[in-house]
C-alpha cells in the first residue's frame, strides 16, 4: 500500500434492477459493515432530491461500480441499462487494467455482451463475497482508500455483536429456506468463532436442506420440462435422503405416472401411424383409466374415432348394399330401393347403387301400375256390389264390362254377372207384365171414363188377378162401383138431398151431378198420367258412407251423437237416448200447389234393437201426416199444430220383419190426402181448406232409453197431374 496516509472508506455504487433489491440491500448490508461506503438508492437518495441528478454524480464519484446481475436485471428496460450505460462510459476513460466495474452475478444468468469483458463474480457461491471484498480491496489500495471494518473501542464486544447480527440473519435463512444465505452466515460465524455450537448444527442442517432443495428444484425443473425420466431419478435421490420431505412423495407418483402417460401416447402416436385405429383407441382407454383429461395435442384420438366411423360406415354400407340385393332376389323391391337410397346418399358412387336404383325404379313402377290396376278393379268391384244392392242390374253389369277391359281373367267371386243378368231378365220378363198390366188398367180407366163402368171393373179384376196389390190411383173399383150402385139405387136413397122440382129437372141433375164428376175423374186420370220426380235418395253413393248427403238433408236438431248414417246401402237410425225424436228434413224444396205430391220410403225395424219408432211425416201448414213403423205396429195418423187428439187413420198389429213401404198422396184438388202401406190403401183424411204441404221429413222415436235402430231407404218425392 502506497505510505501516503488514507482517510475516507472505498466509494462503492451498487448498479441493480428494481426486481432484485431485496438481495442486493443485503450484500449492501455487508459492504457497509465491511467499511465500504456503498451507494445505494434506497439509502442514499434523501426526500426532495433530483434522482436523476444524484444517480449520475453517485456514478461519476464512485471509485467502483458493481453491476449485480440476474435473469430479471439482463432483460430488464429502464434506468437500469443507463446507469450501465454511465458506468460504461466512465470504465473507458480509465487506464489499462483499473478495477472500476465489477459484474456481480446474483444467480447464474447471461452476462450481457458489453460486460462480458470484465471478469464476473457470482455471488451465490460461496466463497463469492469473499472475492468480491479482494477486489475491493485492491481498488481502495490504487485509490488511497480503505475497505477495513469499523474500529470500536470493544473489539470483542463488537465481534459478539457482529456475530450475534450474522447468527440472527442466518436463522432468518434458514427458516425462510434461503439455504445459501443461512450457509454462508453460519459459515462467516464459524471462520470467526469455529467453536460456535448452534451455528455448526445450523449449518450441517442447512448444508443439507441445500442439497435437498437443490435436488427439489432439479426435480421441479424437470417436472416443468416434462423430463420425468429425470425429475423421477431425482426425486428418488431426494426420498433416499429425506423420505418425508414435502411433498416428493407425491411428486413421484405424479413424475411415474406421467411418464406412463407420455409412454403409452408414443404408442398411440406409432399405432397412428401404422393406421392401426383400433389399437389406437384401446391405447386411449388405458390412458383415460389413468388420467381422464390428459391431452392429445396430435389429435390422435379424434382422427382415429374418425378412421374407425369411416370403417364402420363402410362396413355398413356393405351391408345394406348386400341386403338390397337379397331384397330384389326376394322381389321385396321397396326395401331394396330405400336401402339403396341410404346407400346412395351415404356415398355417390358406391359400388353398382346407381345402376341398381334404376333397376329396382322400374320394377316398382310395373309393381305400381300391376296395383293401380288392381286397386281400380277393386273400386270398380266394389261399385258394382253397390249397384247390386241399389238393384241397378244395368249399372252393375256396366262396370264389371269395365273390369274386364282391365283383366279379362278377372274372376267374379260373387256371381255379379250372373246375378246382374238373371235380375234383368226378371225385370224384362216383369216389365213386360207390367206394360201389359198398365195396358189393361189403361183399358179399365178408358171403359170408366166411356161410362162402361161393368166392363171397367171386370177389366180391373181381369188387373186384379194377375197382381193382387196393383195400385188403383185412378180409383177405377170404387168409382166404377159407385156408379154402378148409384144407377142400380133411388136418386134420393144415394145424395140424401132434395131436389126442388118436376121429376124430369130431378132426372137432369143426376146426370148433371154424375157428369161432372166424371169430368173430374177423366181431368184427374189425365193430370196422373204424367209424373215429374222431385227427389230420389235410395243411399248407395259410396262417397256418403258413415255420413249422409247434406245436399238432400238437413239434421232437426243438431246432435253431437251419430244418429243418422249410411251403411251397407241403406239409412240407419240409430237413437239410444229416451224420449228424443231426431229427424231429417228434405233440404232446399218448395212444393207445388198446382199438383199432386206423392212420397214414399221403405221403412224396417232393426231385429236386434227394435224398440225405435221409424218414421215419415209429410208436414203442412196446420199439422203433419205421419206413418211409422215399430216392433209390431205399422200406422198412420194425424197431428195438428194447435193441439188436440191424434187423429188415427189406420193401426195394424202384425210382427215387423222386413221392409214395409209407406206411401203417401197429398191431393190438392180434392183436398184429401191417401195412405198406402204395402200397396194397400189404409185410409184417408180431408185437408183444411187452406191447408198445404210444406215438407218432408224422415225420422226416429225412442221412448224406452233402451237400444233403438232402425233404417230407411228408397225415399222419393214425386209431383203428378195439374189443375
Amino acid at each position: 500500500m502506497n505510505n501516503q496516509t488514507v482517510t475516507r472508506p472505498l466509494k462503492a455504487f451498487l448498479c441493480h434492477a428494481s426486481g432484485d433489491k431485496p438481495p442486493v440491500r443485503e450484500f449492501y448490508k455487508r459492504l457497509v459493515f465491511e467499511g465500504v461506503d456503498a451507494w445505494l438508492d434506497k439509502e442514499k437518495l434523501l426526500p426532495g432530491q433530483d434522482w436523476r441528478v444524484e444517480i449520475p454524480r453517485a456514478v461519476h464519484e464512485a471509485d467502483v461500480v458493481i453491476v449485480f446481475l440476474s435473469n430479471k436485471s439482463i432483460s430488464k428496460e429502464g434506468y437500469v441499462q443507463k446507469e450501465i450505460k454511465f458506468a460504461l462510459d466512465i470504465a473507458e476513460e480509465k487506464p489499462e487494467g483499473t478495477i472500476f466495474l465489477i459484474p456481480a452475478r446474483l444467480e447464474e444468468c447471461v452476462v450481457p455482451e458489453r460486460l462480458s469483458r470484465w471478469h464476473w463474480v457470482d455471488l451465490y457461491e460461496e466463497n463469492g463475497f469473499a472475492q468480491l471484498l479482494r477486489s475491493l480491496k485492491l481498488r481502495a489500495d490504487a485509490v488511497r482508500a480503505t475497505v477495513e471494518p469499523s474500529s470500536y473501542e470493544d473489539t470483542d464486544k463488537e465481534v459478539e455483536h457482529k456475530l450475534e447480527q450474522l447468527y440472527t440473519e442466518g436463522l432468518a435463512a434458514f427458516y425462510t429456506e434461503e439455504w445459501d444465505k443461512a450457509c454462508q452466515r453460519f459459515q462467516m460465524i464459524l471462520s470467526e468463532h469455529p467453536n460456535h455450537k448452534n451455528a455448526a448444527e445450523k449449518l450441517t442442517e442447512a448444508e443439507k436442506q441445500r442439497s435437498l432443495a437443490k435436488l427439489y428444484a432439479q426435480a421441479a425443473q424437470g417436472h416443468k420440462a416434462e423430463n420425468w425420466s429425470e425429475t423421477i431419478q431425482a426425486l428418488e435421490e431426494l426420498l433416499q435422503k429425506s423420505a418425508e420431505y414435502k411433498d416428493a412423495a407425491q411428486l413421484l407418483r405424479n413424475a411415474k405416472k406421467q411418464k406412463r402417460l407420455k409412454e403409452l401416447y408414443a404408442e398411440a402416436k406409432a399405432l397412428h401411424a401404422a393406421q392401426k385405429w383400433q389399437a389406437v383407441l384401446k391405447v386411449f382407454e388405458q390412458i383415460f383409466l389413468i388420467e381422464h383429461s390428459y391431452p392429445d395435442p396430435d389429435s390422435l384420438l379424434a382422427s382415429a374415432r374418425k378412421e374407425v366411423a369411416e370403417l364402420q360406415r363402410l362396413s355398413s354400407l356393405n351391408d345394406q348394399y348386400s341386403l338390397a340385393l337379397r331384397g330384389m332376389e326376394s322381389g321385396n323391391w321397396y326395401e331394396a330401393r330405400r336401402l339403396l337410397e341410404t346407400v346412395h346418399k351415404s356415398q355417390t358412387g358406391f359400388l353398382e347403387t346407381e345402376k341398381l336404383l334404376k333397376s329396382v325404379e322400374n320394377q316398382i313402377l310395373k309393381v305400381e301400375e300391376t296395383r293401380r290396376q288392381n286397386d281400380q278393379i277393386n273400386t270398380l268391384y266394389e261399385q258394382a256390389h253397390g249397384l247390386l244392392r241399389s238393384k241397378k242390374w244395368r249399372n252393375a253389369l256396366d262396370k264389371m264390362e269395365e273390369i274386364r277391359k282391365l283383366d279379362d281373367q278377372f274372376l267374379d267371386k260373387d256371381g255379379i254377372s250372373e246375378k246382374a243378368k238373371n235380375v234383368l231378365t226378371l225385370e224384362e220378363q216383369d216389365a213386360q207384365r207390367q206394360n201389359e198390366l198398365a195396358a189393361m188398367y189403361a183399358e179399365s180407366a178408358r171403359l170408366l171414363k166411356e161410362g162402361k163402368y161393368q166392363e171397367a171393373l171386370d177389366k180391373w179384376q181381369e188387373v186384379k188377378t194377375v197382381d193382387p196389390k196393383y195400385p188403383d190411383r185412378q180409383w177405377v173399383q170404387r168409382t166404377a162401383r159407385k156408379k154402378l150402385s148409384s144407377i142400380a139405387r133411388p136418386v134420393r136413397a144415394k145424395f140424401r138431398y132434395t131436389i126442388i122440382g118436376s121429376n124430369s129437372i130431378k132426372i137432369v141433375s143426376v146426370i148433371l151431378f154424375f157428369s161432372l164428376l166424371g169430368a173430374g175423374m177423366i181431368a184427374l186420370s189425365k193430370s196422373s198420367a204424367d209424373s215429374t220426380s222431385l227427389m230420389r235418395d235410395n243411399f248407395n253413393s259410396i262417397l256418403y258412407n258413415g255420413s249422409f248427403n247434406h245436399n238432400k238433408w238437413t239434421e232437426q236438431p243438431q246432435n253431437p251423437k251419430k244418429v243418422f248414417y249410411q251403411q251397407g246401402g241403406r239409412l240407419v237410425l240409430n237413437q239410444p237416448e229416451r224420449d228424443i225424436a231426431s229427424f231429417l228434413l228434405v233440404k232446399d224444396f218448395e212444393f207445388s200447389t198446382t199438383s199432386i205430391t206423392l212420397i214414399q220410403a221403405d221403412l224396417m225395424v232393426d231385429t236386434i234393437e227394435d224398440n225405435a219408432s221409424i218414421q215419415l211425416h209429410a208436414l203442412t201448414t196446420r199439422g203433419r201426416f205421419i206413418c211409422g213403423l215399430q216392433a209390431s205396429i205399422r200406422h198412420c195418423f194425424y197431428e195438428s199444430n194447435y193441439g188436440g187428439p191424434v187423429t188415427q187413420i189406420k193401426t195394424v198389429y202384425s210382427q215387423n220383419n222386413g221392409w214395409h213401404t209407406f206411401y203417401i198422396e197429398i191431393n190438392p184438388f180434392t183436398h184429401m190426402a191417401f195412405f198406402h202401406i204395402d200397396g194397400d190403401q189404409v185410409g184417408s183424411s180431408v185437408l183444411a181448406a187452406d191447408e198445404q204441404l210444406t215438407g218432408v221429413i224422415i225420422g226416429v222415436w225412442n221412448s224406452t232409453g233402451l237400444p233403438a235402430k232402425g233404417y230407411i231407404d228408397n225415399v222419393s218425392i214425386e209431383t203428378r197431374g195439374s189443375p
